[in-house]
């Protein structure tokens, strides 16, 4: 539990920390808590699609077909195509594509209580930390905002890239796991939705996506 009692602290400070949010959603999910954990991926993808974090949005659609809830998945799925696709009148190529910044240089907010919370308690303030998440995402969905212009998503039609998006597969991976090697052979296109990517060849550090 106190996993969930430290992200759910966060969110109670920043409703709309999507890294904190989704790593609530996996742990209410791993918890086997089915119904708050829908709840958690409903709502990160309100925030993904609102704040031009497409790929997080794929990941909350899946993630809530995995769950048993495939009509909100696909509704999901139906509204990310929409907004996302080519001649969506959301899409502004000058608005430009602004990642979340990266947990390790986040500044803190919030603390959490000294001890360990009981399980009903630290429920109770899930609870409160999906509300606070609600308000904030029903703002910014109310407002319609331009969202930018997706390498790839913006050129396709919006019934293909809802198909595009009932075939991504999720997969979540290990610190230092390595994704892609070196005279691998091509035969996947990835969309990083959280987290960071190094680059490298042999020991020379390439950078970072």
């Amino acid at each position: 539990m106190t996993q969930l009692d430290e992200v759910a602290e966060r969110l109670l400070s920043w409703p709309t920390d999507s890294h904190a949010l989704l790593g609530l959603a996996l742990a209410l999910e791993e918890a086997r808590h089915v119904r708050d954990a829908t709840r958690a991926f409903g709502l990160l993808g309100t925030l993904a699609c609102e704040s031009g974090q497409l790929s997080l949005g794929i990941l909350a659609a899946r993630s809530l077909e995995r769950c048993g809830t495939e009509a909100i998945g696909r509704e999901l799925a139906g509204k990310l195509a929409r907004s996302y696709s080519a001649g969506s009148p959301r899409i502004d190529p000058q608005v430009g594509m602004r990642p979340p910044v990266p947990p390790g240089h986040r500044q803190a907010r919030g603390t959490s209580p000294k001890g360990e919370l009981s399980p009903d308690l630290v429920l109770a303030k899930v609870d409160s930390a999906l509300a606070k998440v609600d308000e904030a995402t029903s703002s910014m969905a109310s407002k319609e905002a331009k969202l930018p212009a997706i390498p790839f998503a913006q050129t396709l039609a919006a019934p293909v890239l809802e198909r595009l998006i009932s075939m991504i597969q999720v997969r979540l991976w290990r610190k230092d796991q390595v994704v892609v090697d070196t005279g691998d052979e091509a035969r996947s296109m990835f969309w990083v939705a959280d987290g960071r990517l190094r680059v490298s060849r042999g020991e020379h550090e390439l950078g970072y996506l």
